[in-house]
């Protein structure tokens, strides 16, 4: 059974006009297709509707409602939909269960988005705890002594390098070197050999150690050794660390002195 479950009339300034229509089908082995066409109303000769690729496969409501919102919103349809109940009707009409499902979609998305997340985040933990021994061995000579900068005592190399392989770990699903993990932490030496005299009054400023990959950019965070990645939408772009410093687009960090 195929259910036309919504329609979308619209215009542009060249006085075109065209339709939507999403169509939704149940197939006998309990599936869902779902569809799309483009109706031309006014256009120039020759000119041809576009084309949306079906989805096929479905079977819960959530699915439907990620598919159909994905498609509304695609550089073919550029739809904006602000009330999915009279869809989530008519999907109703094919099944009451899915139905139901379709006009909590987003909420269930969600709520499996974050059972997935958990479940990666237990994974990566057992990961981490089976890898401590390792760890423990790598910074076995560090020196475990609290760095004092200014009036605030921070984080120990040994700690810092202990920080960078747990977030390489976590990241890469492996551990770096021993050398290449001291270096990329410690090669620029002792903090306060290393801080910047154009700081105010009440802020430490050191460079740190910037990392690229292919799909991001970020840094090592000098203070603690949280090793993370953003993605700059500019190039001026700023990364706050969770032990509170900020690491700027120009390669230094900063925490304050307070």
């Amino acid at each position: 059974m195929k259910k036309a479950i919504f329609e979308r009339w619209d215009s542009n300034f060249a006085d075109y006009e065209w339709r939507w229509l999403f169509y939704l089908e149940r197939l006998t082995d309990g599936s869902f297709t779902l569809s799309a066409e483009q109706e031309l109303i006014k256009a120039d000769e020759g000119d041809e509707p576009l084309e949306v690729a079906d989805i096929p496969g479905l079977r819960e409501g959530a699915d439907i409602y990620e598919s159909f919102m994905t498609m509304i919103a695609s550089n073919e349809c550029g739809i904006d939909l602000d009330d999915i109940d009279p869809v989530a009707d008519v999907v109703a009409e094919l099944d009451p269960v899915v139905g139901d499902q379709f006009r909590r979609g987003e909420e269930l998305l969600e709520r499996r988005a974050s059972q997935a997340q958990r479940s990666d985040d237990a994974r990566i933990d057992a990961l981490v705890a089976r890898h401590q021994e390792a760890i423990d061995e790598l910074t076995a000579g560090l020196d475990h002594t609290p760095e004092q900068v200014g009036g605030k005592s921070l984080f120990s190399p040994r700690d810092r390098v202990r920080r960078f392989l747990e977030c390489h770990l976590r990241r890469e699903e492996k551990l770096p070197s021993p050398e290449q993990a001291i270096d990329l932490v410690l090669g620029a030496g002792r903090l306060a050999d290393a801080l910047s005299p154009e700081a105010p009054e009440s802020w430490i400023k050191v460079p740190y150690r910037r990392v690229s990959v292919p799909r991001g950019t970020g840094g090592i965070c000098p203070f603690c050794g949280n090793e993370f990645r953003g993605r700059p939408v500019s190039p001026r772009w700023n990364l706050h660390c969770q032990c509170g410093a900020t690491l700027d687009y120009l390669g230094m960090a900063w925490l304050s002195d307070q």
